[in-house]
């Protein structure tokens, strides 16, 4: 859509390389979904007493830095995701007889523009999310 909306695509061409951009879009919803409760369900926890000294206590501040790094980018994340996955939804929706051409399109319009909203916030958060890590000594 952003290729078109450039004008560096034609439509058939954005209409042929559509069905690719969303093939495997529902089960990598759905495993984002299911990592995220499982996540949030996790009684583990990175906590250690303030006044704790030493390489252990290092490190479990610098697992809780990191889970903090973290949490931050899954906020985003769940943001960013949600037009994506209402818009998979309306595919559905649609190719069940569900909508008309142009009241999906229109919707998607929308959704295509709000995700282009949520990005810039998932971006920013991204890399640090990814390398964060918690290596506490065994």
């Amino acid at each position: 859509m952003n290729n078109l909306q450039a004008g560096k695509l034609t439509l058939a061409q954005a209409k042929a390389a559509w069905p690719a951009t969303t093939e495997k879009a529902p089960e990598n919803v759905a495993a984002f979904r299911a990592a995220d409760r499982a996540l949030a369900a996790s009684k583990d926890s990175c906590a250690v007493d303030a006044s704790a000294t030493g390489s252990a206590a290092d490190a479990v501040r610098g697992c809780a830095a990191s889970m903090k790094t973290v949490d931050g980018m899954l906020t985003q994340a769940r943001v960013a995701i949600a037009p994506w996955e209402t818009h998979l939804k309306d595919q559905s929706h649609f190719k069940a007889g569900g909508m008309t051409p142009a009241a999906a399109e229109a919707a998607w319009r929308v959704l295509w523009k709000k995700g282009l909203a949520t990005l810039p916030g998932y971006q920013a958060v991204a890399a640090k999310g990814q390398s964060a890590s918690c290596r506490l000594p065994a």
